[in-house]
């Protein structure tokens, strides 16, 4: 194998090695990507943690509504009593 044989078989070695490292960078550069998207998506999509906590924040406001309609009606079915007391029924 002559020496004019051996460059360029170095040199189709290091090209094929500049390929393939190049490959591995876009393969992981579109892996970042991908990664990047679905966490963004897990913290402001439809169903993200942001969602989540607008969900419960909701639902302890509801709790309190309910827990003071409850007390409400409490009163009212007391004030009901005593009228029905009061009337004779």
């Amino acid at each position: 194998m002559t020496e004019l044989e051996r460059e360029e078989l170095l040199e189709i070695k290091e090209e094929r090695e500049f390929t393939l490292s190049s490959f591995y960078k876009i393969l992981v550069l579109i892996g970042v990507a991908w990664f990047a998207f679905y966490v963004g998506d897990i913290l402001f999509g439809k169903r993200s943690i942001e969602a989540l906590l607008k969900v419960q924040k909701q639902e302890k406001a509801l709790k309190e509504d309910i827990k003071e309609q409850k007390q409400e009606n409490a009163k009212l079915q007391k004030t009901l009593f005593r009228y029905q007391v009061l009337s004779g029924q």
